[in-house]
């Protein structure tokens, strides 16, 4: 799916998003397209290696990307884990209300940790949670030689070194344990590749992406300057990881 016809699949499903929720769409929305291109060429190499297997996905704080995977992938199991999202079906059978904070001493429900694909965007940021212990939790969930992919924003892209620069801090401190918490801690590309390695993950890829759109005249501008300058500056990271290690 592209990004137009992304937009007019969240129109088709719902009439009526809320200011915020409309934003919030159109803000993701080329982040969206990597991500699904990513799942599409995860599942494509899954059936390649494995023909027999059932592919199962798991969407860990689930959001609008859910409903997406389930038009795309209608013959996958595609389940969810975090906190309800109002757009989703909330069926105990596919989504497990769970909070990430407390994956120390709080299990998941009987047949969420059988997966082929579990997706963590847009997350990691929120949570106040070792990372460390958050990533070798996550990968008692994954089937052998399965993926994890992370999508998070990038702690050093270039608005927030401008934003350091004016005497403005970054990072979203609204504070709260729910779904509206804001940004605990944003990373760099080598704080997740070196988080994953001492989980027990290889880096199958990580990119630096400027994967969210600002509604203004300054957007293409600002993403011409990012494409000029060192790759590290841009806005997003996406990181495919491969559980167990192949090293």
């Amino acid at each position: 799916m592209n990004e137009k016809e992304i937009y007019e699949f969240f129109h088709s499903i719902r009439d009526d998003y809320n200011a915020e929720e409309s934003r919030y769409i159109s803000y993701h929305i080329k982040r969206y397209t990597y991500l699904l291109q990513m799942v599409d060429d995860l599942i494509k190499r899954i059936i390649s290696e494995y023909p027999e297997r059932k592919i199962n996905i798991l969407v860990i704080g689930p959001s609008f990307e859910l409903e997406m995977l389930r038009k795309m992938y209608p013959q996958y199991r595609i389940i969810s884990l975090g906190f309800t999202h109002r757009i989703m079906n909330n069926d105990v059978n596919l989504h497990c209300e769970y909070d990430l904070n407390n994956i120390a001493s709080t299990p998941i429900n009987e047949g969420f940790d059988n997966n082929d694909i579990i997706i963590l965007s847009e997350v990691i940021e929120h949570l106040y949670v070792s990372p460390l212990l958050l990533l070798k939790t996550v990968s008692d969930w994954i089937n052998s030689n399965g993926y994890l992919i992370i999508q998070t924003p990038n702690a050093l892209a270039l608005n927030k070194r401008l934003g350091f620069l004016f005497g403005n801090y970054p990072l979203q401190i609204e504070g709260g344990k729910n779904a509206d918490a804001g940004h605990y801690h944003e990373f760099t590309s080598e704080e997740l590749t070196l988080l994953a390695e001492k989980a027990g993950y290889t880096v199958q890829n990580c990119e630096i992406l400027n994967y969210f759109t600002r509604n203004n005249k300054l957007n293409n501008i600002y993403n011409v300057i990012c494409n000029i300058l060192p790759n590290n500056l841009r806005d997003g990271i996406q990181i495919c990881l491969r559980y167990p290690s192949e090293k």
